[in-house]
């Protein structure tokens, strides 16, 4: 099966970088920066359905700020994006019957939390 990968991005564009394997081990593409998916250079994460892929982390170039979960039906050409807190930091997340998040505000100093959200 076929995996898409999402990479925190140490460059100036301060841009999400993708990549895709074939096999999920080897023969991965060269990673492609996305002009629409910003990041702080920060941790983020990445989960699908049969029919969406949702993404979540700093939605900002510059400071761990606005968590926000994308959700895309197109490989992220475009995507509808849902604000989960106005601070943030390292996230992940997972896709069952429901979104379920987990997030760190302020590097960690002011806790860890978990969230259940409808899709």
């Amino acid at each position: 099966d076929q995996v898409l990968i999402s990479m925190r991005n140490e460059n100036a564009a301060r841009r999400r970088a993708f990549a895709v394997s074939p096999n999920g081990y080897s023969n991965w593409s060269k990673p492609m920066l996305y002009d629409n998916m910003v990041d702080p250079i920060c941790q983020g994460s990445m989960d699908h359905t049969a029919d969406a892929i949702y993404h979540i982390n700093c939605d900002d170039d510059a400071a761990r700020v606005n968590l926000s979960v994308k959700v895309s039906r197109d490989g992220f050409k475009t995507y509808e994006k849902r604000l989960i807190d106005e601070q943030g930091g390292y996230a992940d997340l997972a896709v069952g019957k429901r979104l379920y998040v987990l997030y760190e505000k302020n590097f960690g100093r002011d806790g860890l939390f978990f969230l259940r959200l409808d899709k």
